[in-house]
Parts: structure tokens; C-alpha cells; sequence
């Protein structure tokens, strides 16, 4: 606008010249951040990993972000049902249930809780369990029903999952939970596995790919066991 306004003016002879030549303001390129040294990621999944006097219970929701790259929400709002620790897979479903459930400080409580993803149905898949996640996991308490394993990180005014647990991931680990994801979408990347397989795990989007060709564009689960591996 302003620009403009003195452009004008110069060109009706008003002003002489446009005193803001040369004066704009350049914003800084956008920087690529670097993912964390394997060092660094290896020492926080071991520490996830590992019950101690002050952490009664392993990290499982981290163990799990960690080898498939999965969303904090898909992590945090999964059901025992959707663990299948005998057939080694994971289902990442949407889903809408009452729920009854004992509160930290003692005493029961029972709301609806809604579970859904960032696209719908669209994100609803089956996962494989690689080797690491299945003998980080494999002792989980799992019941043999349909609820919800953490359903005290439901957060009900915008039916939200896991946020205040991953919120303490900096200080625990020394890096976000989004970095779980970028870790694995880098990896699959640099191995050079096809974007078919990589939106197949993580639901990542393939940039300037029709919904249509995603849609119909199927790896197999060799090839999901096969590239799932690789995100240890």
C-alpha cells in the first residue's frame, strides 16, 4: 500500500523520490532444523524403556511414537484391542465410546470419549511391529476389552489425546514428540523407500500425489514389515 501511495506520487511529481527505497524489511530464510544424534535418540528410547524406582512403568506411548512415527494423538488413544501383542500389529482406528475410568485422586468417573484423526478415515491403518517395538512393548498389562489404555489423556474440549504427556518429552528425553515423527519419515526417506510405503506407516502426505493414486496404491505387508524394520 504504501508503495504504491509513493509511487503515485513520484509519478505526478508530488515527491521527488520515495524515501523508503532500499529501507524494506528482509525477513530471515526459513532454517531446516536439524534431528537429534542417534546418541541422543538412542539414550531417550532406552530411557523409555527402562523401569526404575522413580518410573514405575515404561514410557509405552513414546515407545510406540518412536518405531512408527505415528502421531501423538494415534498413540495416546489407542484401546487393548487395538494392541495385538500375538499377531504383532497395532491399529490405528477412530472411535466414540462411553468410558469409565478412575481418576488420579481416587474415585470413578465415566464420559463419552471420541478418538478421530487429523483426515478421518483416511488415517486408519494397520501397522506391523518391527522387532525393537514388540520386545519394548511386549510386556504391557493389556486387557481383553475395547477401552482406551491411557484414558486420562483424553482431553474433552476438543476431544484431544496425549498432549500434557508429550508437553514433558523436552525435559524427559531432550526433544519434542514431533521429533519422533520427522525421525521417522527422514529415516524411510534417506533408505529410500517409495512415498507409497512412508504415507502407508506414518500418514504422511505426499506432496502434489492425487487422493485418487493414495487411495489405490497398495504396498504389500511384506513390504510394510519389511521398511517398518528400519525405524529402529
Amino acid at each position: 500500500m504504501l508503495i504504491s501511495f509513493w509511487n503515485c506520487s513520484i509519478e505526478h511529481e508530488i515527491v521527488e523520490k520515495n524515501i523508503w527505497t532500499g529501507l524494506k524489511k528482509r525477513l530471515p530464510a526459513p532454517g531446516t532444523k536439524l534431528l537429534q544424534t542417534d546418541e541422543i535418540v538412542k539414550a531417550a528410547t532406552q530411557k523409555a524403556a527402562t523401569i526404575t524406582s522413580h518410573r514405575k512403568k515404561k514410557d509405552y506411548q513414546f515407545l510406540i511414537q518412536r518405531y512408527t512415527g505415528c502421531r501423538k494423538g494415534e498413540a495416546a488413544g489407542l484401546r487393548h484391542s487395538d494392541i495385538d501383542l500375538k499377531e504383532k500389529v497395532i491399529r490405528f482406528i477412530q472411535w466414540e465410546q462411553w468410558v469409565e475410568y478412575e481418576k488420579i485422586r481416587g474415585g470413578k468417573r465415566r464420559e463419552k470419549q471420541i478418538r478421530k484423526f487429523k483426515t478421518g478415515n483416511k488415517d486408519e491403518r494397520v501397522l506391523p511391529m518391527n522387532k525393537a517395538l514388540y520386545e519394548s512393548i511386549q510386556d504391557m498389562e493389556l486387557e481383553d476389552n475395547n477401552n482406551p489404555v491411557w484414558p486420562l489423556r483424553y482431553k474433552s474440549i476438543d476431544d484431544s489425546w496425549g498432549s500434557h504427556h508429550v508437553s514433558e518429552y523436552r525435559s524427559k528425553y531432550g526433544f519434542t514428540s514431533h521429533e519422533l515423527r520427522r525421525l521417522a519419515v527422514t529415516k524411510l526417506t534417506l533408505a529410500g523407500i517409495s512415498p507409497f510405503i512412508i504415507y502407508e506407516i506414518t500418514r504422511h502426505k505426499i506432496e502434489g500425489m492425487s487422493d485418487v493414486i493414495q487411495m489405490y496404491t497398495r504396498p504389500t505387508v511384506d513390504e510394510l514389515k519389511e521398511a517398518i524394520e528400519i525405524l529402529t
